[in-house]
């Protein structure tokens, strides 16, 4: 039921109800999330609750939408069946799992809230809004996986996982331009304190520069300086997570020690992410990749960057040279970066988010390109020289796996 229909029913029984009470309502919460947020006090209670309340005053409508007239559906709360909406039993069983995600639930507990969500999502309408039960079947299927093992639901694990939604609006088409960039703005702050959900902030970027055409001139300029918030963002979020001991990073003296280190990882079954300066982000804590790979590389400490616009290069591969020239006399010029064309290739500098206009245009305009961030003659001789050295460590690694295996097999007389 929406506020202002609430407000009819009180007032036709003698109550007297504030004349706009949504707006009221939705203002109110604004403005203390906002003092909230203005003294980073994100991580509250308070601000969690209000984050909750603000679900109900239209920020989080595109959720609950076709659920006002779904019915009932029955839940356990402690130990007795209750009967709730169907909006409310879900908002209610969210509640739950984060509370559990963030405090951890015992086994009887857990298993108690996974047969209170299937009873909830049982009663979701096909008029509901599907993404989001896509979403609420996630967190259900998470509930499983942890009630499969029988230690109950572990704290931080859900979020640890990278699995966790943010606190945005799960509704942003429904925000203004100014008021999704403030909250974004404070999702990359919180972010960078310790998280790992940077690509679903990068989703919600992404689509708010579709929206170009909505855009004041000044507004888009804001949400081209948040890929730059974001990227500096990554990095302390980088430096905040290796300092607190939950990852390693770890960089190898060679290509060929690159392979050798990522077999090493791959057979042991550790998960790793290779990043753009080539290292690896491992999930292990130092010590514990110290015998397995410490004589491929180093292990280092990621330093915290800083927000000082600095000048890169691109070098796109157009179709032909005419295309090329096309681009760098109407479009280029258009978006602050310098140009040198070479035939079909054309060389590219300017800041990150002038880069990132220069391919958002060439998309715009249907160019069909190739963007490197090497010049294409020096790309050739890279991926020729990885090979042979990348096959010379190969053939090495097996060599040696072979050498132990018959070393096994001489121990236990097979040969």
């Amino acid at each position: 039921m929406k506020l202002n229909e609430a407000k009819k029913i009180l007032g036709s029984v003698g109550y007297s109800v504030n004349d706009n009470l949504d707006g009221y309502v939705k203002n109110t919460v604004k403005n203390l999330m906002e003092s909230l947020e203005s003294r980073r006090a994100t991580r509250t209670k308070s601000y969690q609750i209000l984050s909750e309340m603000a679900r109900f005053t239209g920020r989080y409508t595109g959720s609950f939408a076709g659920l006002e007239d779904a019915g009932t559906v029955t839940l356990t709360v402690r130990g007795q069946p209750k009967e709730f909406g169907v909006a409310e039993a879900l908002s209610k069983v969210e509640n739950d799992f984060k509370s559990a995600n963030s405090k951890n639930m015992s086994q009887s507990t857990a298993e108690t809230l996974l047969a209170n969500f299937d009873a909830a999502l049982a009663a979701f309408p096909e008029t509901g809004n599907q993404e989001y039960l896509a979403e609420l079947q996630k967190e259900r299927d998470y509930i499983s996986q942890c009630v499969e093992t029988g230690d109950g639901i572990p704290q931080g694990g859900w979020t640890e996982q990278g699995l966790a939604r943010t606190t945005h609006s799960r509704d942003d088409s429904a925000l203004d331009a100014k008021t999704l960039i403030r909250n974004i703005q404070n999702s990359i702050t919180s972010f960078s304190r310790g998280g790992s959900n940077a690509d679903l902030i990068k989703d919600r970027i992404d689509q708010l520069m579709a929206r170009a055409d909505e855009l004041t001139a000044e507004e888009r300029e804001k949400v081209e300086g948040l890929y730059t918030k974001l990227e500096i963002a990554v990095g302390r979020n980088r430096v905040n997570t290796v300092a607190s001991g939950k990852v390693s990073i770890f960089k190898p003296a060679s290509t060929g020690a690159l392979t050798r280190a990522k077999i090493r990882l791959n057979h042991s079954n550790i998960k790793f992410t290779e990043n753009e300066d080539g290292t690896l982000t491992i999930k292990k804590k130092q010590e514990e990749l110290e015998d397995l790979i410490g004589d491929c590389g180093e292990f280092v400490t990621p330093e915290a960057p800083t927000a000082t616009a600095t000048s890169n290069d691109l070098w796109i591969e157009f179709a032909n040279a005419e295309e090329a020239q096309i681009a760098a006399e109407e479009i280029f010029p258009n978006v602050n970066v310098t140009s040198e064309v070479d035939g079909s290739i054309v060389h590219i500098n300017g800041t990150a988010a002038a880069l990132r206009r220069a391919t958002t245009a060439l998309q715009t305009n249907g160019l069909q390109v190739q963007v490197n961030t090497t010049p294409v003659e020096e790309l050739a001789e890279i991926e020729e020289s990885t090979k042979v050295e990348e096959n010379k460590e190969l053939i090495n690694e097996s060599y040696e796996n072979y050498l132990d295996v018959v070393a096994r097999l001489t121990d236990y007389g097979a040969i």
